[in-house]
This record gives structure tokens, sequence and C-alpha cells, in this order.
């Protein structure tokens, strides 16, 4: 499904005996986590303490930290589409290898784009049955 790295022939082989995660990976790894939690978490802070209790339209106390809550969710979800396409390459940036090698995997983030809208928009007494009739045909084999 993804397309091959041009410069795959011309580097070192990895040590058989090394993890697949190197030090300096597990490095990145842990940098990308911390900085999409710092993101999703102070775009939580920001939208409870600074912007939504101003709007001062909630009837409910607690409709602030709902909608607070979605949209932390949003951008984390968001923020995890992009990794995809970040996590292509190693060696390349998402620029050099390009996003329009892998027809799946856009397809797949588009999909999953929509339905983190309809996630979000779509009333919980809509969507509880839908999923729950998925879970009931999963069971079944189909």
């Amino acid at each position: 499904m993804e397309p091959p790295q041009l410069d795959i022939m011309t580097r070192k082989p990895r040590n058989p005996s090394s993890g697949v995660l190197s030090f300096l990976m597990s490095g990145i790894v842990i940098c990308q986590g911390l900085i999409q939690a710092l993101l999703t978490l102070a775009v939580y802070l920001m939208s409870l303490w600074m912007v939504i209790p101003q709007l001062n339209s909630c009837n409910d106390e607690n409709e602030h930290i709902k909608i607070s809550r979605s949209q932390a969710f949003v951008v984390l979800t968001v923020l995890q589409l992009n990794q995809a396409f970040l996590s292509r390459s190693v060696t390349l940036s998402a620029f050099k290898t390009g996003i329009t090698g892998n027809k799946w995997m856009i397809a797949a983030n588009i999909f999953s784009f929509i339905a983190l809208i309809f996630a979000i928009y779509i009333p919980r007494k809509i969507m509880l049955p839908l999923f729950l009739c998925c879970c009931f045909l999963k069971k079944k084999g189909f």
C-alpha cells in the first residue's frame, strides 16, 4: 500500500540484534506524544477557563465542561490523524514523502474525520442504537 522510499537501497541495514525502536526513535515518539498531550490540555484549559464561560448562554452549569471536553477530543483526534502522515518515514518529513502516495491512507483519514464529525454533531440517542446494532451484527459474524 505504501509506495517504497526512494533512498531505501542506499541506507545501511539495521542491526538485527537491535530493537525496532532505537533510543533516538523512542525519544521522538515520547516527544511527539508529550506535544500532543500538552496541546490537547492547553485547548481544554483555554476553553474551560477563558472562552466558554464568557458565552453565558449555557442552560446547564456543566455544559461548558462538556463543550471543553468535546473541543479537546477534536484536537486530539485531528492531531492523531495528522500523526499518521508524520509517521510514514523516520528519515524524511511528510513534505518530502508526500501525502498523496497512499490512497488508502487518505481514504481512511477522510473516513475517520467524517466519523469524528458524526460523533460530535449527531446526538447520542441516535448514535447509541447504531453502535449497539453494529456490535450485535459483529457478534453474529457479519
